[in-house]
């Protein structure tokens, strides 16, 4: 297959996907919505691994590729894969998990770490203040989105209708680039 070929055929498949999507107005607003949040929680994250790549520089810490700019994109990959836009809401399911194990972390991390120390900590370090504020959110932002996206029927139907669309796109697909 040719590159204008392939070209023609991505933008059938994409004429299509806008007339499947238009077809159903609710569907396509609920994937758009389910686009924003994770956008939402995307730049929540990446101003988190910004202050923190501040926090740890302030306190003395070394600047380490993998812990200051790949584990936060490997965590928004993560994130836009639980949110699924075009998915079933069953992955989301996972923010419930995410959100209660983020809860332990920082429990743990105050118990261990922070208990008596957090308020100089942060009177030395505003920036770790910030930070540790960014955390403690961070399980409720996950509960809240698991719970919106999860609990209202609607929702969830929703959810399998994008699917549905979504797999009836990619057979049509298919069975046109196969022919």
């Amino acid at each position: 297959m040719t590159k204008e070929e392939q070209a023609a055929l991505k933008q059938q498949f994409q004429e299509e996907r806008e007339r499947a999507y238009d077809a159903e107005p609710e569907v396509k607003n609920w994937i758009e919505k389910k686009r924003m949040i994770f956008r939402i929680l995307a730049v929540y994250w990446v101003i988190h691994a910004v202050l923190s790549s501040v926090a740890l520089h302030q306190i003395g810490s070394g600047f380490n590729l993998i812990t200051d700019v790949l584990a936060p994109l490997f965590q928004i990959f993560w994130l836009y894969v639980f949110i699924s836009p075009n998915g079933t809401w069953r992955v989301n399911l996972v923010l419930y998990f995410w959100a209660f194990s983020n809860l332990v972390l920082n429990l743990n991390n105050y118990m261990h770490n922070l208990q008596g120390y957090l308020l100089e900590m942060i009177a030395q370090t505003p920036v770790l203040g910030a930070v540790f504020g960014m955390e403690v959110l961070v399980p409720f932002l996950f509960l809240a989105t698991a719970c919106y996206l999860t609990l209202p029927k609607s929702h969830r139907e929703w959810s399998e209708r994008a699917e549905q669309i979504q797999k009836e796109l990619a057979a049509n697909f298919k069975a046109m680039s196969g022919s």
